[in-house]
């Protein structure tokens, strides 16, 4: 029996991601609920050359002609790459079919159920909703607009990727020392806890807010007081606990806030009866003396 010659194996599908991340580009949906229990829909287009939102959008009722003016907008006067890699959702209808064949796009379809066959798009998603989505409540459209510009700013310039050598979308070159250590680190090669918080995070109330990305900080900046503290030979400086006290007027009763201890005064109106009541005991003490 003749032994027919083997086949070459086809390349794997990483491999295929990876020799065409130039000429490939990524598009999805995610949903995001509101306020008053809607669901708003953000349609994304993200190139795998640097991992950049190409474009976005966000509706109430999305569509196929809908996603195809999207498509559009995305690429305007540029001109497009050569793979788009989608999954077989319905949404992206013939209307969106005939926008990529005139725009000399060649669709890529996943597999069905097969998220991780998209993996930089799908990556995207999770960390939006890990990095902002999850730290607030969306109110509309208009709001979640401004939140998603406010993230991309972060992440464009600020947020790093291990696929990139720990770079930003937007490259920055790395600048000479000139006085701080930090000086010399490109913009986007600082490390996580120098970063600033992104703008979406800003809406936060200040509690939840210095609870989300505060606590590392505050640890820090309290070691750093205790430290001069000691190489000074002062005594630690520790944060202290004040005693609620109702308001008294000194002039009908300056007795009792006599006793008090600076610690225990919370409001400015009791901090000047209480220097008031401790200048009248230094001077009833200095003529008792004579």
């Amino acid at each position: 029996m003749v032994r027919q010659p083997r086949r070459p194996s086809s390349q794997k599908w990483t491999t295929f991601l990876r020799n065409h991340l130039d000429e490939m580009v990524s598009v999805d949906f995610l949903t995001v609920p509101t306020i008053s229990f809607r669901v708003l829909y953000v349609f994304v287009v993200l190139s795998h050359l640097r991992r950049k939102i190409l474009h976005f959008n966000v509706t109430a009722t999305p569509s196929a002609r809908w996603t195809a003016q999207q498509l559009r907008e995305a690429f305007p006067f540029a001109s497009p790459p050569r793979y788009l890699l989608r999954d077989r959702d319905g949404i992206y209808g013939l209307d969106f079919q005939h926008v990529a064949q005139a725009l000399d796009l060649e669709e890529v379809r996943i597999a069905p159920r097969s998220p991780s066959q998209s993996p930089y798009v799908e990556r995207f998603i999770g960390s939006l909703r890990r990095e902002c989505l999850d730290y607030l409540i969306v109110l509309n459209r208009a709001h979640l607009y401004r939140v998603l510009e406010s993230y991309f700013s972060y992440y464009y310039g600020w947020r790093t990727h291990l696929a990139l050598d720990k770079d930003a979308p937007e490259s920055r070159r790395v600048q000479p020392a000139a006085g701080r250590q930090d000086c010399c680190l490109p913009r986007s090669r600082r490390t996580a806890s120098s970063l600033p918080t992104p703008g979406c995070l800003k809406l936060l109330p200040p509690r939840t807010r210095q609870r989300a990305f505060g606590q590392k900080r505050r640890r820090r900046r309290a070691s750093t007081r205790t430290a001069f503290a000691r190489s000074r030979g002062l005594p630690p400086v520790t944060r202290p606990t004040y005693a609620m006290r109702p308001s008294q007027s000194f002039i009908s009763d300056p007795t009792p806030l006599s006793n008090v201890h600076r610690n225990q005064v919370t409001s400015p109106a009791l901090a000047a009866q209480w220097l008031f009541c401790q200048q009248q005991g230094n001077q009833n003490e200095q003529a008792s003396e004579k």
